[in-house]
């Protein structure tokens, strides 16, 4: 299985831009900042507010079992395109999707019904994003390590 990152938000244009507009200056060094300042911007000062989280989005490239890739694609709603790999039983598919999209979809495969192969999938997924700087999304989820070296994602 393979989980590579291939798109990502930035966020150095949004600073300058609002302080043009607003004349007000936010900090926006990290993805969590953004949403911050969305949030504010909003009126919701809640960063994890689904219509905040619907204004950033990534791309993963994800290499993985048929059987995998079909129950993503069941199980969640993001946006997908699959394509045949060398390797027998095994498909590459492009996932995007908003952030509230990937959160659903993080929580949705990081459950105790779900494969092991699913959860890893997934696992990995949730890590990219929080080392692109998306961490105080999370603040409303704990994580539980189990036995098969995967861990459980709930919403509190």
């Amino acid at each position: 299985m393979q989980v590579i990152l291939i798109s990502k938000p930035t966020v150095e244009n949004l600073g300058p831009a609002l302080k043009q507009i607003t004349q007000e200056v936010y900090n926006n060094e990290t993805l969590d900042d953004y949403l911050d300042t969305l949030s504010v911007l909003g009126n919701t000062n809640n960063l994890r507010d689904r219509s905040v989280l619907r204004h950033l989005g990534f791309s993963f490239l994800l290499v993985a079992a048929d059987d995998t890739i079909r129950e993503s694609l069941e199980r969640t709603d993001l946006h997908h395109i699959v394509f045949d790999t060398i390797r027998r039983g095994f498909s590459g598919v492009i996932l995007s999707g908003t952030v509230a999209q990937f959160k659903d979809a993080i929580t949705e495969c990081c459950d105790s019904n779900s494969t092991t192969d699913i959860r890893e999938l997934y696992n990995e997924i949730y890590l990219a994003l929080q080392s692109s700087g998306l961490r105080r999304i999370w603040t409303d989820t704990t994580t539980k390590k189990i036995v098969d070296g995967t861990f459980l994602i709930k919403v509190n």
